[in-house]
This record gives C-alpha cells, structure tokens and sequence, in this order.
C-alpha cells in the first residue's frame, strides 16, 4: 500500500526570485511609508525697466508674464521711476492736497509709498511696492536700482499689476499648484535678459530709422517751420532724444516739437537748464504726511504756443503729453539750446541764421 504526500510535487523556487520577490515586497513598503519631501520656494526676479546707450528706455516687466508655484517670492529690480500694484486700472497720477495751507498739486501718494514692508505675502489683495523715494528725493539714475519683494502665497491663478506712472506698463504672474511644472528662475532669468537686450537693440534700430532720413548737414526749411519729434517711443521701447537733435532755421521762422502720439512719456522744452529736482520736493501735508509737491511753474507754458523768444528770461513748454505740440517762433539770430526737464541727457539745439 501506498502513503499519500501532503508535500507538493511543485520543484521550489530559485534563491535569486525569491530574493527579487522580496525586493520588490519592501520596495513597495517604502514607497508606502515614505513622505515625499516638501518642495523648496524659489525666487524669481522681474526687471522692471531697462535702460540702454542712446537714451534708449525700456518700459517694460522683464518678464511681462512669470509661472510660480505658492510660497516663491518675487523680487523686482527697478532700474527707473516705476511701482508695481496689483490691479488692472491705474491710478491718477496726480492729485490736490493741502500743504502748508494752500492746496498744492502732489504726486499721488498711494502710487508713491508702499502699502506693506518689503518681502511681505501676496494673498491675493491690493499691494503696492511703492516708487523709489526716500524721505527727501527720487531715487534714480542710470545706476540706480531699487528693489522690492513679495511672496506669492494666493491661490492657483493670474494676478494682473501696473505701473500707475507710466499707463500700459503691464505684467501677470501666474501661480500654478504645485503638481505642474514651471520654469525654473535661471531659466526665466535668462529669457528676460535676452529680451531685454533685443529691445534696446531694436531701440537703436529706431534711432538709426529716424536719422536715415535726416540730412547730415541740416539747412533752414525754405518756408513754414521746422519740426522736432520729442522722443520716440514703440509699445515699451521709448528713444528719449530730439530728432533732429540739431534743428537750423532762420530768423522770424518756428520750430515746432511734437511728442509721440502713442507714447506714456511726458516731455518739456526747457531753457535754460533746471534740474529736475526744482520742480519736485518733499513737503509735509496738513495732515502730516510727507507728500512729493509738484511746482506750478512745471505746469504753465512761458511763452505762448506759437509766440516769440529772443533768448532771454525763461523757456518753457510746460508739459507736453502724447499728442501734444509746442511752438515757438526765434526773431533773431543765435544759437538756442534746450532740453527735456524730465528725461536726463535729452538735450537740443536750435540754431538760429539771419534772414537772407
């Protein structure tokens, strides 16, 4: 008689599956167990502005358009007078406040002072970085760069901000949850200065545009007036010259400047030369604040649209925004410079021949 086996009949298992099996067995434990770590913040910087040789500015967010995650901070560098507020309708730039007892007109002070220190959280509300001031001047120049910070810590979506000072200076950023994958800052970095680069290289293209149709030893018109172009300016890329830096007329003709009329950037024609700080000081409102007081003398035009100036006393358009024209008519021989009392290093020169 034969015993049944109750052991299988099946051969065992090499020693190298039963080892890959248990591999695969804690494997999958730890995969369990683990805690993916939490992702770092990152910082991403956003230029705002530019500025090139040849007076060439640029009025833009480098980069207009940034991806984060939640929790990134976001530091701008402004190279020029700019604030960043997030909102998609500016502000008026200027506004009346009493000061001293008079009712002055005063840079607007929610464009001109911060809402929330530097590197606080952007949670979705109304925040203004500020303009670059200190207590007692503008902060500006070519070597100047101000910066200000935030943390993005808002729900996924598109937040819009502007520059209230120069209308149509946009930028979004977008937060993205954490799953989706964004560029990372040296990469966005790169770009931005990339493009920043193409543009004032296209400003220098706009220049030599201009000048290819200028004559190289200029004459007075034969009749009428000449014309001057108060800067040039393209979407964000602004040239801040005459053209033609060198205007030749004769006496009892006009030169009349004209500004762009798809610009943001105000212009004068000013004589003799004033700094700018003259028009713009620090004073105390009655209420106490420390308020940016324009004077009215920047306001009101010296000489009459169109009327005489023999060089004497005090040349001034008064402000001459996009579309705007200045005339002014030159009776007697000599030589007439001027500048922009706005933009540093715009500078100009009538030069004035005896009638024929």
């Amino acid at each position: 008689m034969h015993r049944l086996s109750l052991r299988s009949a099946a051969p065992p298992l090499p020693r190298f599956i039963l080892l890959l099996l248990l591999l695969v067995l804690l494997g999958g434990m730890m995969a369990v167990n683990a805690q993916s770590p939490e992702r770092a913040p990152q910082t991403y910087t956003i230029h705002a502005g530019a500025a090139g040789p040849g007076n060439v500015r640029l009025l833009t967010f480098y980069p207009a358009n940034v991806q984060v995650h939640r929790g990134d901070t976001i530091v701008w560098q402004v190279h020029d007078f700019h604030n960043m507020r997030f909102d998609t309708e500016p502000l008026p730039l200027f506004v009346e406040a009493e000061v001293e007892g008079q009712t002055a007109l005063t840079l607007n002070a929610d464009i001109l002072f911060p809402n929330v220190e530097d590197g606080a959280a952007f949670q979705g509300s109304e925040i203004n970085t500020g303009a670059p001031v200190d207590e007692n001047a503008i902060i500006d120049g070519p070597d100047s760069v101000w910066t200000f910070s935030v943390v993005m810590d808002a729900p996924p979506g598109t937040y819009v901000y502007l520059c209230d000072i120069h209308p149509g200076m946009i930028g979004t950023i977008t937060i993205v949850d954490d799953s989706i994958a964004v560029p990372d800052p040296q990469t966005v970095a790169a770009d931005a200065t990339e493009q920043m680069q193409r543009d004032i290289y296209n400003g220098f293209l706009m220049s030599h545009e201009i000048e290819q149709h200028q004559h190289p030893n200029p004459q007075p018109p034969a009749e009428g007036e000449a014309r001057v172009l108060t800067g040039l300016q393209r979407g964000g890329i602004s040239v801040d010259r005459f053209f033609p830096e060198v205007t030749v007329i004769r006496a009892g003709q006009s030169v009349t400047w004209a500004t762009p009329v798809d610009g943001n950037v105000p212009h004068s024609v000013t004589w003799p030369y004033q700094p700018r700080e003259e028009f713009f000081k620090f004073q105390t409102s009655n209420d106490g604040m420390n308020l940016l007081v324009v004077d009215s003398v920047l306001l009101i035009p010296t000489v009459e649209n169109g009327g005489d100036w023999s060089g004497e006393g005090f040349l001034h358009s008064g402000v001459l925004l996009p579309g705007d024209t200045f005339t002014a008519r030159f009776p007697e021989p000599g030589v007439y410079p001027f500048m922009d009392i706005f933009e540093r290093g715009m500078t100009g020169v009538v030069v004035v021949l005896a009638e024929e």
